[in-house]
C-alpha cells in the first residue's frame, strides 16, 4: 500500500508489525505500529536519511492515524539494507515516534522537506 510512495524516494517497507505497547513483542491486536523503511539499493548519508524524513512521514501521515483508529502510537524507522548491518534489528538512522494525541496537533500540510 505504501511501497509504491516510498520507492520514489528510493526507500521500501523492510517490515512492518503490531505490537503490544508495553513490551514491544509482536502482537495481532497490538496498538503501537513499528514501520522500518530501508534504501531499495545503495547507501544515503545520515543527512540524506534526514532530508527525506518529511517525506516520508507524508506518506503515512495521517493516512495511517486515520485508516487504523485503534492504535496509540506508532513508530517509522529510516534503517540500513542488509547488505550494511544484516542484523535482525538494525539501529535506525532515524526514527520518528508519534501518539495519537500529538497526532492531532500536528498541522500536516505544514510539513515539507524544504525550510
Amino acid at each position: 500500500m505504501f511501497d509504491p510512495k516510498l520507492r520514489h524516494l528510493g526507500l521500501q517497507t523492510n517490515r512492518a508489525l503490531l505490537q503490544d505497547s508495553s513490551t514491544c513483542a509482536a502482537d495481532p491486536r497490538g496498538r503501537h505500529l513499528a514501520v522500518h523503511v530501508e534504501r531499495i539499493e545503495g547507501r544515503f548519508t545520515d543527512a540524506q536519511y534526514l532530508a527525506r524524513l518529511p517525506d516520508v512521514l507524508h506518506v503515512f501521515l495521517p493516512t495511517v492515524l486515520k485508516r487504523w483508529g485503534e492504535l496509540e502510537t506508532l513508530d517509522i524507522c529510516l534503517e540500513p539494507r542488509a547488505a550494511v548491518d544484516a542484523r535482525a534489528v538494525p539501529a535506525p538512522y532515524v526514527q520518528f515516534g508519534l501518539s495519537r494525541r500529538d497526532g492531532r496537533r500536528v498541522r500536516w500540510s505544514n510539513l515539507n522537506s524544504r525550510p
